[in-house]
Formats: C-alpha cells, structure tokens, sequence
C-alpha cells in the first residue's frame, strides 16, 4: 500500500553534517571536528603541532585525512582497522 507520504519528495534542504571515525592498524583514531593523536604533525625538533581534523578522501586505495592548518596525512587503505560514518 502507497501513501500520499511514501511518494511526496522531501523538501528539507538543511545542510546534513557527516561525522567520520577511522581508526588505523597502530591504534590511532581520527575523529572529524576532535584534535589529531599528538604526534600526527612535528616539528623538525619533534615537538607537536596541534591539528583539528577536518575530512578525508579515499582514492585510488589510500586514504587521506585532511588537518586543520593546510595539512594532510596519507596512508594505504591497509592500514585501516575500522571506519565509521554517519550523517545527521
């Protein structure tokens, strides 16, 4: 059975926000909108720069997670334990 509110499109047009958690083989976890594990990006002296995570792209099988300040990091889909998204 069909009803008038199974077929009507949906008219809401508010912006969906997307939350993503990927956590690595060595343990680190990268959670959208939370600070990258400290030690992600340093300085030639090895002290640590603190990044906000920001996104993420798959391609080509490596993952890219995009940080605050212009940075990046980079590494194979293997290293991937576990990845969750979820949209609200």
């Amino acid at each position: 059975m069909t009803t008038q509110t199974d077929t009507e499109p949906t008219t809401d047009t508010t912006p969906q926000q997307v939350h993503f958690e990927i956590t690595t083989t060595d343990g680190a976890t990268y959670r959208k909108g939370q600070a990258a594990p400290t030690g992600t990006i340093t300085t030639s002296t090895g002290e640590d720069i603190p990044v906000t995570v920001q996104g993420y792209e798959l391609a080509a099988g490596w993952v890219e997670i995009h940080l605050s300040d212009g940075y990046a990091l980079a590494f194979p889909e293997t290293r991937v334990r576990g990845a969750l998204t979820r949209t609200r």
